[in-house]
Parts: C-alpha cells; structure tokens; sequence
C-alpha cells in the first residue's frame, strides 16, 4: 500500500572525506569509521556529545558519544587527543518528497534534476508521521 502526502523538503547527501584532528570534531558531524583490521566493517557515526577527560599522569582524551547510522544504535568512544578521523563532508541537497511506500519501507523523493532517489526509512526514523495522507 502506498501512502500518498502533501510535498516536504528533505536534505539527501553525498559522501566525502577529509582527514582531521579528533579536536576539530564537533557535534553534528559524521565520521567514518573503521576498525584496527582491513576486513572490519565501515561504520558512520553521528557525534552527539564530545568532552575532555582529564586524566591524572596521562595524556587528556576526549570522549565521543555517537548514533552509528548503520545500526542506529547510540555507543561512546574515548580517543587520544593525537588521534586523527575521516570526517564526512555533507552536500545539502534539497529533495521533494513524492511519497511513502509502506510496503518496501521506502521513502521517494525527487532532487532539483528530478531525479527519483529512493531513501530506507530506517534512515529517518518516524518520518512516516510527518506525511498527510490524501483521500
């Protein structure tokens, strides 16, 4: 079943990287992340919170508390203040949504090229409840 709504504006993006100190990251911000081995999965985190911890005879770390986009499950990290990370640089894109299919759990949207873009609603949850549905 397809619900059918009244047009909304959403932001997709496209990815690019750059490689920064883990003191330029800020909350807002995607990192990629992948783990000690080639073989580990590539992760996305959204920074919610950052802070120093200071510790007594050792060098300051900063704590990270993070939504991985792919689980959409919130975690907590503690790196060395010399650590450096692959930030996701986000072009904004502005995006007219067509409408919600219920079925393959799919929103459609079109860009300024109309050009259909299919974006899983586990991506942005409770979306769904923003559409008004027409008769």
């Amino acid at each position: 079943m397809t619900i059918f709504g009244t047009p909304k504006q959403l932001s997709a993006s496209l990815r690019r990287f750059a490689t920064t100190s883990i003191r330029d990251v800020r909350p807002g911000q995607v990192l990629k992340f992948q783990g000690k081995f080639e073989t580990s999965p590539v992760q996305y985190w959204r920074v919610n919170e950052l802070g120093v911890v200071k510790q007594t005879g050792v060098a300051s770390t900063i704590a990270i508390t993070y939504l991985n986009l792919s689980t959409m499950k919130n975690g907590r990290w503690k790196a060395q203040m010399k650590e450096r990370v692959d930030v996701v640089e986000l072009d904004a894109k502005s995006c007219q949504v067509l409408y919600y299919d219920e079925d393959a759990r799919m929103l459609i949207v079109n860009d300024e090229d109309f050009s259909q873009i299919e974006v899983p609603l586990r991506l942005i949850k409770g979306a769904e409840k923003l559409l008004q549905g027409t008769t």
